[in-house]
């Protein structure tokens, strides 16, 4: 049996589907797949996830009621994007957005929901935590896989991630942030919220202010080599190089500052082989190509269960677990070995 892995930045819905289909694509068909991704990430040895937007609580429901094998999630339901933002995937044909103007698809199937106020944060967030997320997660800056916002652009004023904040915090939950550059991180630092996820982009008093009020630094090892998540567009492409070359010192200040780490993939909208997956995910300073070895700060994402209140996944039943194959296990045990002790 492999020892209990936990994802801490997954997108189950959209891991294993690419980025067309999960925008246009036929909605039973990118659930049917999420519900074999889920059964795969468990063989993986991942039995927990903490997932980050998508309409993943169906899948939730299938799992903790043992209809079908998969890990416990924590699921955050849609993502809140302001519009032009990086959950924005309307078309330009589709503007201006009018007060008759349907929902889009993707707020349709609860990926991204666009909210440019705060009534609007407050009213988002509420339904969001109606559908039982766990946590709400906001989208504060520039995207890769978004085609109109500039990577640099901070996103969300801070009275509009204060109120999603609160809206939260009287739901005993917390708000987790999508952002890169030190000028969001530090605005959504103020405004109170408890994980940043991503944040390659960060510089050393962004990251040092994390680690001051204790937030929480979800980070990937984005490399832009060839287990990235494929671009086609050359926009998304630019920006994922981008965020590549600043990963490796990302990663550098991290581990000079310590802020509490909470270590993901980030593997969505991806064609990637799963074994391809697994390999790219133990992609830690200690084992990325790119990094001499190093004894790297303790990671105890467990820590991070406390700031859930009633919509904790442990009020229901339990992931059923399956029996990895062992090549897998050994994979991740010397990862995981690799990480601890240098």
């Amino acid at each position: 049996m492999a020892p209990g892995l936990v994802g801490m930045h997954a997108h189950i819905i959209l891991a294993g589907i690419n980025e067309q289909t999960a925008l246009y694509g036929e909605a039973t068909f990118v659930h049917l797949v999420a519900s074999r991704t889920a059964s795969t990430m468990l063989n993986q040895g991942f039995t927990t996830i903490r997932d980050v937007g998508g309409p993943a609580f169906a899948l939730k429901l299938a799992i903790d009621r043992g209809i079908m094998p998969g890990p416990r999630s924590f699921a955050s339901v849609a993502a809140l994007s302001q519009t032009s933002g990086q959950g924005d995937f309307r078309l330009l044909d589709e503007l201006p957005r009018m007060p008759t103007t349907p929902a889009h698809r993707v707020e349709r199937e609860v990926i991204n929901i666009l909210a440019d106020s705060v009534p609007e944060v407050l009213r988002r967030t509420r339904e969001q935590l109606m559908k039982w997320a766990s946590k709400i997660n906001v989208m504060a800056g520039g995207g890769v896989s978004s085609l109109y916002d500039p990577l640099e652009t901070a996103q969300y004023l801070e009275d509009d991630l204060r109120a999603a904040v609160q809206a939260a915090a009287d739901w005993g939950t917390y708000v987790c942030t999508l952002v890169y550059t030190p000028a969001g991180i530090q605005r959504c630092v103020k405004a109170g919220e408890k994980c940043i996820e991503h944040g390659q982009l960060a510089d050393a008093a962004a990251v040092k202010a994390m680690a001051d009020a204790g937030v929480w630094c979800g980070i990937q090892p984005f490399l832009a080599d060839e287990d990235a998540n494929p671009k086609s567009d050359p926009r998304q492409r630019a920006k994922q190089v981008e965020v590549g070359e600043r990963t490796v010192r990302s990663f550098d200040l991290v581990r000079r500052h310590s802020p509490r780490l909470a270590f993901g993939t980030d593997y969505s909208s991806t064609r990637v082989a799963w074994h391809e997956w697994a390999a790219s995910s133990t992609s830690s300073p200690v084992s990325c190509r790119h990094w001499k070895p190093c004894v790297w700060p303790p990671v105890r994402p467990a820590n991070c269960w406390r700031y859930w209140g009633r919509a904790h996944p442990t009020t229901t039943r339990w992931a059923r677990c399956v029996r990895a194959p062992w090549p897998t296990c050994c994979l991740w045990m010397a990862a995981r070995r690799r990480v601890w002790t240098g």
